[in-house]
């Protein structure tokens, strides 16, 4: 090899060499950094948690997307680290249960029943003083899925925790008594609809029994296909009124008066 070439050959090296360095150098600040800080479970919980309840003053539905998004993957990276934090799944439920209802997310939502269930699974004691918390936002989720009836065993366990919570408390009386008008409205909806058959079929056979055409005289026949005639022609029968005790009122025209004036004067004739 050359001088030149020589030169060259191990200022490449030496570049290389020092670029190795410098990345060894980067990789151990960023490990001394995550250690200290992010890699902390207590304190990506923290984290966490901040975010959630800075995304409620945020000024944009946007920024309040990207809150709770950053506030799941806190959480999530703090249960990675320590699987039996039942506070750091409390809060990662809590922000998926406002990210769900704030970008319309059903998935979401489930994931934030799954998450309040582990957290129930770790510490269904409440040593960790949110138990009743937990059981009161799950049942909160429920609702907004339609899962009344989980919903209110939910509050009802929240409430059963902490006797002294007005809010609880409130929750599941609101709930019942909104259970309860439903329930009210469908047996009124049942009792119209059977009101309704009930009437069907009384109109039924008085419509049968008022089509039956009793015998004619010879002699009257020619009369009274004439008079006929002229009340299909003539004549308009409507229901006016059908009662639910099955009563029966019909409306005519002034020409059915006359047919029943004629038919009279025929029979006293």
């Amino acid at each position: 090899l050359s001088a030149a070439e020589y030169l060259t050959d191990n200022q490449l090296r030496s570049s290389r060499v020092a670029c190795n360095l410098a990345f060894c150098l980067l990789a151990l600040l960023m490990v001394h950094h995550f250690r200290g800080q992010t890699l902390n479970p207590r304190h990506t919980v923290a984290e966490g948690s901040r975010l959630r309840n800075a995304a409620k003053n945020a000024t944009t539905v946007a920024e309040r997307k990207k809150m709770y998004r950053e506030a799941i993957a806190k959480y999530n990276l703090s249960v990675a680290l320590n699987p039996a934090d039942s506070e750091a799944f409390y809060g990662r439920g809590v922000a998926e249960q406002k990210l769900g209802q704030l970008i319309n997310d059903e998935d979401l939502l489930n994931e934030s029943v799954a998450s309040f269930d582990k957290a129930l699974s770790i510490d269904p004691s409440g040593t960790g003083g949110t138990v009743g918390a937990v059981w009161n936002k799950r049942g909160s989720v429920l609702l907004a899925l339609g899962r009344e009836k989980e919903a209110e065993e939910s509050y009802a366990n929240a409430l059963r925790k902490n006797k002294e919570s007005y809010k609880f408390g409130e929750d599941l009386g609101n709930l019942r008594t909104s259970m309860s008008a439903e329930r009210s409205d469908s047996a009124e909806l049942r009792e119209k609809k059977s009101v309704k058959r009930q009437t069907t079929r009384r109109v039924s056979r008085l419509l049968a029994s008022s089509l039956t055409v009793p015998e004619v005289p010879p002699f009257e026949r020619s009369l009274t296909d004439q008079s006929s005639a002229e009340l299909d022609r003539d004549s308009d029968f409507d229901f006016a009124e059908v009662t639910v005790g099955g009563d029966l009122a019909l409306s005519s025209k002034s020409r059915s008066i006359e047919m029943a004036d004629v038919s009279s004067n025929r029979t006293v004739a």
